[in-house]
Order: structure tokens, then sequence, then C-alpha cells
């Protein structure tokens, strides 16, 4: 048996799925608290050790608004680690296979290369330039158009989206991707 916390409220998929049917946007405040709590776990996450305090090298690899849980009481939890990867694991994943959803894999997941905690900031970059938009960075209408976008493709300025987007804002968010 696998005994999980159980977390009354929806995930960010679904959060910002309702919001683009109503047509309401992310308020900034709600995007930035959820981005923080997300940033949060990761270094978390990034920065666990083993018991001689060696750094374990964990990448989550599928930080995406699937595995971001936001409850009834305000509570953001970032989930599913099931395809996290360490350095020190000596399973690896079989050459062509893909672990994660493809509209939120940095550049080098998509390519199959080496992964560090840098991938995991991307696809934060990612969550942000959705959330403060209100629009799909990479989503295409195919997996192979949406791989080739996040590999080929430079991320827009979100000012180009949204005006009177927060320059500093916008600075942190271009950092990431």
């Amino acid at each position: 048996y696998i005994a999980m916390e159980y977390l009354h409220g929806h995930d960010l998929r679904r959060v910002l799925s309702q919001m683009a049917k109503r047509r309401v946007p992310m308020r900034l405040a709600n995007a930035l608290s959820i981005a923080r709590a997300v940033c949060r776990g990761l270094d978390y996450t990034h920065e666990r050790t083993d018991a001689n305090g060696e750094q374990l090298g964990i990448v989550h690899r599928d930080v995406s608004p699937h595995n971001v849980l936001v409850t009834y009481g305000g509570r953001v939890k970032l989930v599913d680690f099931g395809i996290a990867k360490t350095t020190i694991q000596l399973a690896r994943t079989r050459t062509g296979i893909l672990k994660g959803k493809v509209a939120y894999m940095s550049p080098e997941q998509a390519l199959g290369e080496t992964l560090d905690r840098r991938s995991d900031v991307f696809c934060i970059g990612i969550l942000l330039w959705e959330m403060t938009t209100g629009h799909w960075l990479y989503r295409r209408k195919s997996e192979l158009e949406t791989l080739k976008a996040v590999v080929e493709h430079d991320a827009p300025l979100p000012s180009l989206k949204v005006a009177g987007y927060p320059k500093q804002l916008e600075q942190i968010v271009m950092k990431t991707l």
C-alpha cells in the first residue's frame, strides 16, 4: 500500500482550465504565491543530501500544472515525484523514452540530455509565464509540434501578451526560460 496525504482541492491544470473557460485571468498575487510555493518545494528537493552530506541531485522532471495541487485552504503542494531522477540512481531511462508532459519540458529534457535542477527551474518559468499571461506557452496541436516548439522556439516576452506586464517580473520569467 502507498499512503498519501489527502489534499482537498484541485490541480493547477483544472484551475487554469476553469479560469480560461470563464475568461477570468489569474490574479498576479495568486500566480506569484503558487510559483513561490512550487519554488520552495523544489528548493527543498534539490538540496536533499545523503547520509554523507552529498547532494542527491534530485530533478523532479515533471513540474507541470497537473502536479501542482492547490487546496481550498490555500496550500500549494508539488506532487508526483514518480519520474524524479537522482545522480545516484542506477536505473536509467531507456533511450528514446521521454518522461513527463512535453509542453512542460526543458529543451534539454526534450532532447534526452542529462538534467539538473535548471530543468525544473525552466518548468517553473513555463508555469509562471502561463499563469500570468493566461495563454499556453508551448502547447501545439500534436506532441511532435510541441516538442519542436520547446526545442526550437524562444518564449515570447509576456508583455507581448499582456499590456502593462510588470517589467521586473518579465525579467525573472525570461531568465528562467
